[in-house]
């Protein structure tokens, strides 16, 4: 392993140790909804077995906020966003009963075991992001399940 890979791994574990809290990663089929069609249980995978239900799987929940200005000239009003990003140590992932599985992909759900309301736990990942890291990042929307 290169040092900087090294480095890289370890900073990843000690972050983690700090920010993570325990998350359920719920494989699901693609398709079957849409951005805008939310099937209320999923079409779970049956190839791919859900992770985490021992609170063995940790990720960072993070909720990145923005606020956009409605219109210049309108006395500072603003638009506010926010985006939920879940990230994940990629180690988790490599060991050799979960490598064929692969890494959590768009469509899959992630539900949040921190979260104090539960309307707000379950989330779907719709875009994945790698940089090489020892970490990747899960961009989510939120599923009312209720």
């Amino acid at each position: 392993m290169a040092l900087f890979d090294d480095i890289d791994a370890r900073t990843a574990a000690a972050v983690g140790r700090v920010l993570e809290d325990p998350v359920i990663w719920r494989p699901m089929l693609p398709g079957g909804g849409g951005d805008f069609v939310v099937i209320p249980g999923g079409r779970p995978d049956p190839n791919r077995p859900v992770r985490g239900e021992l609170g063995d799987l940790p990720a960072i929940v993070t909720w990145a906020v923005t606020g956009l200005p409605v219109e210049q000239g309108s006395g500072g009003g603003m638009v506010g966003t926010a985006t939920l990003m879940i990230d994940f140590e990629i180690h988790w992932f490599e060991d050799d009963d979960w490598r064929r599985f692969g890494v959590p992909r768009r469509g899959d759900r992630i539900e949040m075991l921190a979260e104090r309301n539960a309307a707000n736990r379950m989330a779907e990942i719709t875009r994945v992001g790698d940089d090489g890291s020892a970490r990747f990042y899960c961009w989510c929307s939120l599923v009312n399940v209720s």
